[in-house]
């Protein structure tokens, strides 16, 4: 159970360190579907309430037939909240340039040096 509630602190750790401040990304954030990962974590919660009552009851048979659904859900929670962060932060692509120099510029870049 540790192991799972460590995967969703990495991805709400990962969440809690975006911020929305700057010029583009409170609108790339606004167009990011939270749906999904809310569904997951209160898909998470409702099992992990599940798993303490059968603790409370002493029911370990029970509280272990929810831990692979447990691990789903938090492993699921996890990914999405990593996507949400990358999408946060999308890649671009820089072209290389290639610099053109001819004879003339030789002198200039002999004083600098």
């Amino acid at each position: 159970l540790d192991v799972f509630i460590l995967a969703v602190n990495e991805g709400v750790q990962a969440l809690a360190g975006e911020t929305t401040s700057g010029p583009d990304s409170y609108e790339r954030f606004s167009t990011l579907s939270l749906g999904a990962l809310l569904d997951e974590y209160k898909a998470l919660a409702g099992r992990w309430a599940s798993v303490v009552e059968a603790m409370e009851r002493l029911d370990y048979g029970a509280a272990s037939l929810e831990l692979p659904a447990v691990e789903k859900h938090s492993h699921k929670f996890k990914e999405l909240a990593l996507e949400m962060v990358a999408l946060m932060h999308p890649v671009r692509c820089v072209r290389r340039r290639r610099l053109q120099l001819s004879w003339l510029h030789l002198p200039g870049l002999a004083i600098l040096l």
